[in-house]
């Protein structure tokens, strides 16, 4: 089993099972070639969840440009900015320790985190238990 990068596309990924025979003769039992994974604007699980006293909260920007990470109420209150400006392409991780704006500590209950781009908006629950 051996890894060839020499002949795969950028990003891609080349195997090729093969047997090696006594007088070294070698035989191609199978090859296979992976194209890179797409990266898509997503949010992530976060982890843990439920959480207390922080929860790291993950996303992916599939190209780089202005995004905004925030913190909701259920009432649909925003409670806080964790990221906003322009970020890069690829994985993020923001940690959120359960405080709004001012640095109050937040009760326990059901938030939402809501990662605002320019395609849209994403959301994922996250519940804290004090």
């Amino acid at each position: 089993f051996e890894y060839l990068d020499r002949a795969a596309p950028a990003g891609a990924l080349s195997y090729r099972l093969a047997e090696r025979l006594g007088g070294g003769e070698e035989f191609t039992l199978r090859s296979i070639e992976l194209a890179p994974a797409e990266t898509r604007t997503g949010l992530l699980a976060n982890h843990p969840n439920p959480f207390n006293p922080s929860t790291l909260i993950r996303f992916e920007m599939a190209e780089a440009g202005p995004a905004r990470l925030s913190v909701y109420d259920l009432r649909g209150r925003r409670l806080r900015v964790l990221q906003e400006g322009r970020m890069a392409a690829g994985p993020h991780a923001v940690e959120w320790d359960g405080r709004d704006e001012t640095g109050r500590s937040l009760p326990s209950g059901v938030y939402f985190a809501r990662l605002h781009t320019t395609t849209g908006a994403l959301e994922r629950k996250l519940v804290m238990a004090r």
